[in-house]
């Protein structure tokens, strides 16, 4: 108890007094005070008795300085047992140093053990919601790039209506350009998370990269549908984007604590919403791809964003089929 009471790091204040009516009166006085005793121990008989300043069982509240104390003096007791049937049973052993210095390590009954190669951060929860974002919002390079092609959108435009490609290689290669401009800034924002953000894939950036390009390809089948959006003006079919994007990153858990809360309370009551959220789809991708040990919830994600990928386009036919017009 000496030992316990010394130095810088000292676990307990001790005090000592002459009698156990001494101390259990200091005990009394001492609680409500900013230097409550933990309790008292003295000696009985030539035993240890350990007598505490407030319950610690589960029946009641728990105190952490009171639970430090009993487990201490539980180890020391048992100890002291130990060392009494050795002595009665093999006295020569205690000359063996060895033997005593296994007899006073301390037992380490639990191991701090990590059930996933990565250990968890809350702050990979902000970074993938962000990255889920940023994804989606690539969705503009997709429906400006299809605004473009139709003839009446600009001179430009109408010159190439009357060159020699054709409206579906225009199409098709529109469609190229505008995947790969948000495949690779995705590519920038993933860099930017490992360097900058400290987020370590160790051997799965392969598969990182896959989500840059599925996540990538989905949101450029949104931005085609709704550039298909009849009697919609250009302009409000950008504010659409941003307005879709932002609500879906909300259930993403992208603004805050409060915003985490929402999310999980949302996940727990209404799961079928996530499945249709392609922000979730893509935070719920890297999570997989960072703690599973196989890839098979991350397929499973990226399945349902190549899903929501081919309605996106199925809905955008309208938009991708030749028109004509009365004049250019």
């Amino acid at each position: 108890m000496e030992a316990l009471g010394e130095g810088d790091d000292a676990l307990f204040n001790i005090t000592y007094v002459s009698s156990p009516e001494e101390a259990a009166s200091l005990v009394r006085e001492s609680l409500g005070t900013d230097d409550e005793y933990a309790g008292y121990v003295q000696y009985v008989d030539g035993e240890v008795r350990t007598v505490l300043a407030k319950a610690t069982s589960a029946a009641e509240a728990y105190e952490v300085e009171p639970s430090i104390l009993m487990m201490i003096m539980d180890r020391y007791v048992a100890e002291e047992a130990l060392i009494k049937e050795t002595l009665q049973k093999n006295p020569a052993a205690l000359a063996n140093p060895e033997f005593i210095e296994t007899l006073m390590a301390p037992v380490e009954a639990t191991v701090r053990a990590s059930v996933t190669d990565n250990t968890p951060r809350e702050s990979l929860r902000y970074y993938f919601a962000l990255f889920g974002m940023a994804a989606f919002f690539g969705a503009s390079i997709g429906l400006i790039g299809f605004q473009q092609i139709r003839a009446n959108a600009s001179a430009l435009a109408a010159r190439r209506s009357l060159g020699a490609l054709s409206h579906g290689k225009t199409a098709f290669v529109t469609l190229l350009a505008s995947w790969l401009l948000s495949f690779a800034s995705l590519l920038v924002l993933f860099a930017f998370l490992v360097v900058i953000g400290g987020v370590d894939f160790g051997d799965r950036v392969g598969i990182c990269i896959l989500i840059c390009l599925v996540a990538s390809l989905c949101a450029t089948a949104l931005g085609c549908a709704l550039a298909a959006i009849p009697k919609v003006p250009d302009q409000a079919k950008g504010g659409i984007v941003t307005g879709i994007v932002c609500v879906a990153s909300l259930f993403a858990g992208l603004y805050g604590t409060f915003a985490m809360d929402f999310a999980d309370a949302v996940s727990q009551t209404a799961p079928w919403l996530d499945v249709i959220n392609p922000v979730v789809q893509v935070c719920q991708a890297f999570y997989a791809t960072m703690y599973y040990d196989t890839y098979a919830q991350t397929f499973g994600h990226l399945a349902i964003l190549l899903v929501m990928a081919l309605i996106f386009f199925a809905l955008s036919t309208r938009s991708l089929r030749r028109k004509r017009y009365a004049s250019l």
